[in-house]
């Protein structure tokens, strides 16, 4: 199977790749569209609400998520994973939470764990260094804030390094700031994936 999951950071340029790709090697584009669920409670991530109220839209967008891609079987890319929910539950947490909303936040970062495996062959790491077109203002998207992407980016490295993570990971080099640059780099892992998956049906 061919199911790619391009994770990052807010603005890494995640959904630009994934539908060039997607053109490009005529695969099914998944638009993950999180801000929906927001939208749906009537929030922003540019809000202050109560981490109670954060922790049920977070558990809303791996409920989403997971009905998204229960309807994609194969040859699929998306601009957003399930790592990408863990890393901002974990983001908006604050230092102190009841035993409850830590628990909440367990059972979400597991849920995500066990869903990446499931609907990804193959998730891919991009860094901050893309430039992006400057948008218009959006209340439905997170406003850009070098620190809190930074910390983003931190917190899906540290949840890809955990004994949790299951599903390959490939890093796009942080070098790699150009849309062309990001293809190739991506074409060389679809090729990787593909010649594995031919080897394994040789074996089989």
């Amino acid at each position: 199977m061919n199911r790619f999951g391009i994770s990052g950071a807010h603005k890494s340029g995640k959904t630009t790749l994934a539908k060039a790709v997607a053109t490009k090697w005529n695969m099914t584009y998944i638009d993950v569209k999180l801000s929906d669920v927001n939208r749906a409670f009537g929030v922003s991530p540019n809000e202050i609400i109560p981490f109670a109220r954060r922790l049920e839209v977070q558990q809303n967008m791996v409920s989403h998520c997971i009905n998204l891609f229960s309807e994609h079987e194969d040859n699929f890319i998306a601009d957003r994973t399930f790592l990408d929910v863990a890393a901002y539950t974990l983001s908006y947490m604050p230092h102190v939470v009841s035993n409850i909303e830590s628990e909440t936040v367990k059972t979400i970062v597991d849920q995500c764990y066990r869903a990446q495996a499931a609907f990804f062959d193959k998730t891919i790491i991009v860094g901050n260094s893309f430039e992006t077109s400057a948008d218009p203002d959006n209340p439905g998207k997170g406003a850009f804030s070098w620190s809190w992407n930074f910390q983003l980016q931190t917190l899906i490295r540290g949840l890809v390094l955990s004994s949790g993570m299951k599903c390959p990971v490939n890093f796009m080099p942080d070098t790699h700031s150009t849309l062309a640059q990001r293809i190739d780099k991506i074409e060389l892992i679809i090729g990787e994936a593909q010649r594995q998956k031919c080897l394994e049906s040789t074996l089989h």
